[in-house]
């Protein structure tokens, strides 16, 4: 069996915080694995990739923390695959509660007016923000981890990492 090392992570990180495709993932992996690849944001992930995703979020103590645009996005695709509303908000309640998970706002009208906001939209600009503000951002988007590394902002390209490591 292959070791997996962890990401750097640095010290006194606030709380990891997964991009919209890897949260979906890590919902749909810890309460319906199966669904994985009937996603398409999360059909390149597996069993293995969420728990690479539950390993990264204990590095951080298990802190865990979200912003409203990623909850909204994620409750979309939930809804998109099961078979009624209240059984998608059903899992992601499930995952949200039982993490822990804080809820990081930034108001969008202060992320607009930012140079970036035309390029990334209103969910990368509050990642973007929260990687220099102390959380850790879990991405698969080459762009936003590009924007991360370039504010000094701190982050990991789960793409890369879960091949590296699988």
């Amino acid at each position: 069996m292959k070791r997996v090392l962890l990401p750097r992570i640095p010290q006194g990180t606030k709380a990891v915080i997964f991009d919209t495709n890897v949260f979906l993932a890590y919902v749909l992996g810890n309460s319906l694995g199966t669904h994985l690849q009937r996603c398409p944001q999360t059909k390149n992930f597996d069993i293995t990739h969420v728990a690479m995703l539950a390993t990264i979020a204990r590095a951080c103590d298990g802190r865990m923390a979200t912003t409203p645009f990623i909850l909204t996005e994620t409750s979309y695709f939930l809804e998109k695959l099961a078979k009624n509303f209240s059984d998608a908000l059903h899992l992601l309640q499930g995952v949200v509660v039982a993490a822990g998970l804080a809820e990081r706002y930034v108001e969008s009208a202060k992320l607009m007016v930012r140079g970036q906001y035309i390029e990334l939209g209103l969910a990368d600009m509050s990642l973007l923000e929260a990687s220099t503000q102390g959380y850790y951002v879990v991405t698969t988007d080459f762009r936003l981890i590009g924007k991360i590394e370039k504010a000094n902002g701190s982050g990991l390209n789960f793409t890369n990492w879960m091949y590296d490591v699988s």
